[in-house]
Order: C-alpha cells, then structure tokens, then sequence
C-alpha cells in the first residue's frame, strides 16, 4: 500500500483524490485491483456495474470499441490503468474502487467487524467524484491495522490496507508509525516525542533537527557504502589467500570480485553472501580435492569431487548476475534517464507507456475532431430551432402591437378628461385665494405680537442656561482637581506599600537573626541559613518542606538573593494570589523587577513529573504537593552560580510550599 510520499503532493485538508492511490500502490497491485474489478463486473451490483462502465465509455478511448466497457478485462485494464495514472482520473479510480470492494466480500466482512471493534465508523468514500472524506490518523490507523490481523486469517497486507480506506473513507499516505520500525530505538524516540505537548520548545526546532538528520544519513549513506565495498574487499581477499591453490585448480579468476563491482550494482549484501557460501563451498571441497590414496578411497572421492567442482564453478557464475534495487536519483537511479541502456526493464517500460501515450493521444484526437463536427451540426439545428422561435415571436408582437395602439386611443380620451377637470379646479382655487387673502391680512397682526411675546419668554430661557452652565462649568473644574489630588495620592499610597513592604522585610530578617543568635544587620553567609532566615520571618507565609532531591547545603554564592526570592514569594507572589485581578499577573516581569537575574518558570509537563515524581513532590502535614512551579538564576551546570527553587501555592493554608533547592530539577533531557 501507500509507501512514504513527498509532504507536498498531499492535500491541504480532507482526504486525497483517489487516482493517486494508484501512483502510489505500485505496478504490480495497481494492475491486480484494476483487473479484479473489471473481471467482477458481471457479478457486481447493479449499481457498481453501470457506475464502473458509464465511467470507462465516458473516459477510456480504444480503437475498434464504441462503448470501451464491452471489452474484456484483459484488453481493458492498460487503457484503464493509463487513465488513472498518467490522467489522474479520479472518477474512473471511484468506480473502480467501489466495484473491488464488492469483490472481496470476505476482506471486507473481516475489516468491518476489526473496524467496529476499535469504534471506527464505516463511512464510504464519495466514489462518485473519486476522493476521500478525510484522511487516516498514524495511530488510528495502527489500531485498526491490528485489530484485522487478530481477527483471524491472514490477509493481504496491501489489500487491507485498500479494503480499510475504502471502507472508512479516509485516505492514508503518511509515513508507517513508530510501531514499524525495525529500531527499536527509532520507534522509542518516535513514541517519546509524539507524548511531547504542542508547547514543548522541540517543536520549534524540528526543522532545524530534520535539516541536521537528513545531512547525517546522505554522510552516514556514502560512509555506509564505503565500508560495505572495503569488507567486501577484505573478504574477496581472505578467500583467495586461504583457497589460492584449490582456485588455481579450478582456474577460478576472482579478479571481478571487488567492492567497487558489488557497489555498482547496489547488490553489496548479496555479494558479501556470496563470498561468504564460495568459502563454505571450498571449505567442504578442499578435502576431496588430493586424489584418493587407494582405489577404493579414490573411486568414492572423485564423484564427490565432481559435483563440488560444479557446484563451485556454477556459484562463480552467480556474480556476474548480481542486480540489486533501482538506485535513487542521486547515484543514477529513476531521475537519471542518461544511465538508463534500453533492454533494461525500466527502458522497455518507459518505451511502453511513450508507445501508449501517442496512441491514445491520437485516438483523442480523432475524437476531438469527430466531436467538433458533431458540435457544429448541433450548433447548425439550434440555430434553426432560433430562426423558427424567433419568427413566431415577431407575430407575436406584431399583435401586441395593435392591442396598444387601441389602448394609446382609450387613454387620449381619459387625459382629455382630466384636462377638462383641472381647468375647473384652477379656477375655483382663484377664487379661494382670493378669499384666504382678506383673512390673513387681519389676523397677521395678533400672530406677531404672539411672536414677540414668545421671543422675549426664550430670551429670558437663554440667560437663565447660561448662568446654569457656567456654574456646571465650575463644578467641572473641582472636580478635576480633586481627581488629580487623589491620583497622587495613590501614587503615594503605591510607593509607601512597597517602602513599608522592604522595611518589613529588613525588619524581620533582623528579628529573625537576632532570634538565632546571629547579628541583626548584615545579609546571610549560606543558603542553609537563607532558608531559615526565610522560615522564621514568614512562618505564616512560607512552609520549607525539601523533599529529599534538595541540596539545602547548596554552594550558591549569592545566599541573599536566594533570600531575597524566598520573601518575594512570601511576600509579592502570595498578594497576587490571595488578591482577585481581572488580568493574569505577570510574575516573570513581577519577579525580575525585585530580584533582578531571576526568573519565574509557570510550570511543568505531566508526563516528566508522573516520570520523576521523588523530584516533583513534597509533603506537609501528610499532604503531598507538586512542586510543578519554580524560580531561578543561571543556566549552566556550576552549582556556584546557577540555582532552582521549586514551589507549590496551597489554596487551603494560603502558603507558598517550597519543596526543591538545588541547581536543576531531573527530567527527560537530562
């Protein structure tokens, strides 16, 4: 089935038209389904069948063959296979594959129940437009895989593989899973990176550990094939220094015999092998080959003898007939069509395909013309048909016509009509104007003393709003000022909460060392002494509980920074956390801020801290707590100069839980 692809000839999204199953199936599987599907046709479905011909008479051209369907299999299937392959027709690979299916009727009861096992839905593909719906996941597709082979029988690797995709709808063409390797090794990584979460910061560098990779295998590959050709050497030489005499005899020359010969077929194994079974061979040889030393011992050796000697001269002739795989492109393989000799298979299939190619190109052709012709008549006859509408339409306006024109005549008379009325009604609205002219001359005078009385009320309206406004305007003013008095005033708030937030933190580190015995002023001379310093002035804030992975005797140089960090999170961290805020606070920035050099780390994987639990934990009062969370400076491996606090926030007791100290916590890389 589908081997390893190119990323860029699969699809952005859905699944993978169905022609380039065929490219990527090979020939000899590619010719099976097309021939099984076109030999079950007679016994298909309705359905199948007429899909599966209708899609050949309408893409597959043969000579001799008005409808290509009713031909047999065995002359159908290149045509077909032409189609799929060098056409890519998806709808001729659709019917096709709809048609297999009903063919293998076994096949498909085994996968349908395996699918059903493992609760993958059975949801065909759309045959008809020849694509999938969607395409395989790696492990999905394993599982399913599985899931067939332990359910009984033991069917064909390739044709599961169809059978599963044709009946779930999703095409695969991804590399094999890890499960496939034969390193175990390899699959071990594969499987370790695949539990890695999207956020891992691996992923940002894949590109460039891919680029890194494939450079190793090409220098890996050409170091490969160097020492294949010198053991080959080595053992060509070997065998000619012990057996000399013995091929002497036989005028055996191993001279062909080299590396470089074995290497340029691409047969180095079966070369190395066939060393190997001529030094056996001459192994068993060299006793028989002195002559007997008596007749009877000589009579029983020599038939021995012969058929060693024959079986030796014909293994000989084994490396003149070494033919290793097509080789890649880059040493000359499918992509170097200048090395290719005709005779070679792959030359005679090249021929083949060019010879079929320009036949079925000038069958299109005559096609093409024959349907060109065709069109025309066609054009022809519609184009008459339009002649004929079109005089039928004419005599049809031409009697629309006249109906108008007899309409135009009813509706002169009606506007005469109304012309008629509108010269009456002009004339009575003369007289009315005459008439609302007398009245409006006696009332015009009370409507403007009305208007001057309502002009002075509106004036008056206007001062008194303007007096409102001005004094909105001066309450506008205090208040301005009172918002910028109580804007410095919490500036000043801000700045006293942090100068009395260090002062306490002075003042309890010196009651703290007063309280062991040390001097009140001054900063601590060892972390150990941080660490207690930090537990007796935050006793309610902080519970140092280190779990046994800790280094509390660690040589950081700087224990009053380590200090300083552990009352940043008595002290700041535990305020944001026992305070609500509509935003995340920003604790990295928070922390560098006051402890600058150190940074704050959110968090850990699951599966690292599940792998690695004695350094992820720590208990307090019978409560285990993960320590996911840590704070640190440095980031080399001198325990002088880098450190890792680890920590965990109990909601219930509202503490920061310290649990780790020491220069890193264990995980996978390490």
């Amino acid at each position: 089935m589908p081997k390893k692809r190119d990323s860029t000839q699969l699809e952005t999204d859905g699944g993978a038209p169905m022609s380039r199953l065929f490219l990527a199936m090979g020939p000899e599987q590619s010719e099976a389904v097309v021939f099984e599907a076109l030999s079950f046709r007679n016994d298909a479905s309705e359905s199948a069948r007429s899909s599966l011909n209708a899609a050949i008479d309408n893409n597959v051209k043969m000579e001799r063959f008005r409808k290509p369907s009713r031909a047999d299999a065995s002359i159908l299937k290149d045509p077909t296979l032409y189609q799929l392959i060098a056409r890519s027709n998806d709808k001729v690979a659709g019917a096709l594959f709809r048609t297999w299916v009903e063919s293998r009727p076994e096949l498909r009861g085994l996968v349908e129940g395996a699918l059903a096992d493992v609760d993958i839905p059975v949801d065909a593909p759309d045959f008809k437009s020849g694509r999938f719906n969607a395409k395989w996941d790696v492990g999905e597709f394993r599982k399913a895989r599985e899931a067939v082979k332990s359910a009984g029988g033991k069917p064909n690797e390739d044709a599961t593989s169809l059978m599963m995709m044709c009946l779930s709808g999703k095409s695969r063409e991804v590399a094999d899973g890890p499960d496939d390797l034969a390193s175990d090794m390899l699959g071990g990584w594969i499987r370790e990176m695949e539990t890695l979460p999207p956020d891992a910061p691996e992923w940002e560098e894949t590109r460039a550990f891919m680029d890194i990779m494939k450079e190793l295998s090409d220098r890996k590959g050409e170091e490969r094939i160097e020492y294949e050709s010198e053991r080959i050497d080595e053992s060509a030489a070997a065998l000619k220094a012990e057996y000399g005499d013995e091929l002497g005899y036989l005028e055996v020359d191993l001279s062909a015999w080299t590396g470089a010969n074995a290497v340029e077929k691409n047969a180095a194994p079966d070369a190395q092998s066939l060393i190997e079974c001529l030094g056996d061979l001459l192994a068993k040889y060299r006793p028989l080959h002195p002559q007997g030393t008596t007749k009877a011992e000589e009579e029983e050796r020599g038939p021995k003898r012969d058929e060693m000697e024959k079986s030796i001269l014909s293994h000989v002739k084994h490396w003149d007939e070494l033919e290793g795989p097509p080789l890649p492109p880059e040493r000359g393989g499918e992509g170097a069509e200048d090395l290719i000799e005709p005779g070679a298979r792959m030359f005679t299939e090249m021929a083949r395909i060019s010879k079929m190619e320009t036949k079925f190109n000038d069958m299109r052709k005559a096609s093409d013309e024959a349907a060109a012709s065709q069109k025309a008549q066609e054009e022809l006859k519609r184009a008459q048909e339009s002649e004929k509408d079109a005089k039928a339409q004419m005599e049809r306006l031409e009697s629309d016509n006249d109906d108008l024109k007899r309409f135009n005549a009813d509706l002169k008379s009606q506007n005469d009509a109304i012309a008629d009325e509108n010269a009456r009604l002009k004339r009575a609205n003369a007289d009315l104007e005459a008439k609302v002219q007398t009245q409006t001359e006696s009332s015009s005078r009370e409507a403007t003393a009305a208007l001057e009385a309502e002009v002075a009320k509106l004036g008056e309206d206007n001062r008194r709003l303007a007096q409102d406004n001005e004094g909105l305007r001066f309450d506008k003013d205090l208040l301005a000022e009172e918002s910028d008095k109580l804007r410095t005033d919490l500036a000043r708030s801000g700045e006293s909460e942090e100068y009395w937030r260090s002062a306490y933190v002075a003042v309890s580190a010196g009651q703290s060392r007063a309280a062991m015995g040390l001097s009140a002023s001054g900063d601590p001379d060892t972390v150990n002494e941080a660490l207690d310093l930090a537990q007796s002035m935050f006793p309610n804030e902080l519970a140092i509980a280190l779990n046994s992975k800790s280094s509390k005797n660690s040589p950081f140089r700087k224990p009053d920074e380590t200090l300083a960090a552990l009352s940043w999170l008595a002290t700041e961290y535990r305020r944001r956390r026992t305070t609500p805020s509509e935003s995340r606070p920003d604790f990295n920035k928070l922390l560098k801020e006051s402890c600058p050099g150190w940074f704050y780390k959110p968090g850990q994987t699951e599966v690292t801290a599940e792998q690695f639990i004695e350094w992820y934990t720590t208990s307090v009062d019978g409560k285990t707590h993960r320590l996911y969370h840590h704070i640190g400076k440095g980031n080399s491996h001198d325990p002088q100069n880098t450190i890792r606090i680890a920590f965990s926030w109990d909601e219930a007791s509202q503490r920061v839980i310290v649990g780790f100290l020491g220069l890193h916590q264990r995980n996978r890389r390490s």
